[in-house]
């Protein structure tokens, strides 16, 4: 399956390109892939949606790996 993921973690080389995944594979993995932390090194929206640790990718899926928002 292909995914293609767009970084905009400018403290971090870039990750985007075109990837291509067994099926299955959640967003959570994927960022682990990258070794990077859920919610604290990366905010992950797929198909300009907020989505969970859990949701399993499909094929043609926009993966976007966005700072985290932080402060009060």
């Amino acid at each position: 399956m292909k995914v293609v993921v767009r970084s905009h973690l400018t403290w971090r080389q870039d990750l985007s390109g075109e990837l291509h995944l067994a099926p299955g594979v959640t967003v959570g993995q994927l960022v682990q892939s990258f070794n990077l932390l859920w919610g604290e090194d990366a905010m992950v929206v797929v198909n300009n949606q907020m989505v969970d640790e859990s949701y399993e990718l499909q094929e043609g899926d926009q993966v976007e790996l966005l700072v985290p928002l932080v402060g009060g």
